[in-house]
């Protein structure tokens, strides 16, 4: 598709740098107008560049801003936190429990593909200018430098648990990855969704899921780790005011709001998965894992202790024991929200990601797969 020429009432992302203030205006106003719809607050807009990676040049960063007055539900001392989260350990819960709590104007969700070289910068500006208190991204503490008083935090889980949970998280959103989706459909028990061992060893050593909480926190993918990478991601984790385990998660998450000044009510549950897809006796699995979990649980036996030190600091709370919630879908304002604080890079990528997962639907249909 040919990109559009850049006009002076069209600027294309190449323009975009040296953009006016009053152009930046007419074009934002111009797509409120075309469906972004109003949240009766006042707002501004301003042509600000945003994690331009250099992979895509899909639409203009230009980031919507909205100005929100202090959310009700933070102390006055309340410390805006960062949320350092390991897939399938319950940050998204951890996120969404907090969310809930001060509500969705200010909490920010970064995307996994952004840039990440001027995240500080731009945690200040939210901070300042918005009033942001509760941030996450899917990155390592390693990559984001230190900023005085936020409260750096992850949540480490048991990595038999956690490599199982990825495996079947990934098969049930299988259309959204594609070389993961090429190699379900080769596998014989595809059409059934049931897969064997045999099948969850393979995708373990090709897509290099051994030792993954590791992997995660050093950036890297592939190859072959050693004790440098286990030292390193003791590091990445030192760097962090809590580290919290999935086991006791009601409990972190208790003593993140009672440290960061935050409210949490009710835990919200998030993204669990069923491991109906495994068509293998469970403890047998178990028992045939460890190998390639051993760093993984070596780390997590390290991040238990220190999280028992510092639940002994605080003996007086108690877990979060509301009954949990299951998270419930956004509402037309949240999405509003959402929408505001994606750059147009951002949206592209993820029109792309929705054409995509269509493809491979038409695909499993053409293939008599019904799950």
């Amino acid at each position: 598709m040919r990109a559009p020429r850049a006009t002076a009432s069209s600027p294309g992302p190449s323009s975009m740098s040296g953009l006016s203030l009053a152009s930046a205006r007419t074009c934002a106003l111009s797509l409120c107008k075309q469906g972004l719809g109003s949240l009766g607050r006042r707002r501004y807009f301003s042509p600000i560049r945003i994690y331009d990676s250099g992979a895509s040049t899909k639409g203009w960063d230009v980031l919507f801003r909205t100005r929100f007055a202090p959310s009700p539900h933070v102390s006055g001392e309340a410390r805006p936190v960062f949320i350092f989260h390991i897939p399938k350990t319950g940050g998204t819960s951890v996120f969404d429990t907090f969310r809930a709590g001060i509500g969705a104007e200010h909490a920010l969700q970064i995307s996994d593909h952004q840039d990440t070289s001027r995240l500080k910068a731009r945690i200040d500006a939210e901070i300042a200018a918005r009033g942001t208190m509760l941030f996450k991204a899917h990155i390592s503490p390693l990559r984001l430098a230190h900023i005085p008083g936020l409260v750096r935090t992850t949540v480490l889980r048991e990595p038999v648990e956690k490599t199982i949970s990825n495996f079947i998280y990934i098969y049930r959103r299988r259309h959204d990855f594609q070389r993961h989706y090429n190699f379900f459909i080769t596998r014989p028990g595809y059409r059934g969704g049931r897969f064997s061992w045999g099948d969850f060893e393979t995708w373990i050593r090709e897509f290099h899921f051994d030792n993954r909480t590791i992997r995660f926190l050093v950036n890297r993918n592939e190859g072959l780790l050693d004790r440098s990478h286990m030292d390193q991601a003791k590091r990445a984790l030192e760097s962090c005011e809590l580290v919290g385990v999935t086991e006791e998660l009601g409990r972190y998450m208790a003593i993140l709001s009672h440290v960061s000044g935050l409210r949490a009510e009710a835990p919200i549950v998030a993204n669990r998965t069923s491991k109906a897809a495994m068509d293998i006796d469970p403890d047998e699995l178990r028992r045939r894992l460890p190998r390639y979990v051993d760093q993984d649980a070596e780390l997590y036996e390290w991040a238990r202790g220190r999280f028992a030190s510092l639940a002994a600091q605080f003996p007086t709370i108690s877990s979060l024991m509301a009954p949990p919630i299951v998270r419930r879908s956004p509402t037309l304002r949240e999405r509003i929200i959402a929408v505001r604080r994606a750059n147009f890079t951002e949206v592209g990528q993820r029109v792309a990601s929705r054409l995509r997962r269509a493809r491979n639907r038409l695909r499993d249909i053409a293939m008599g797969v019904s799950r």
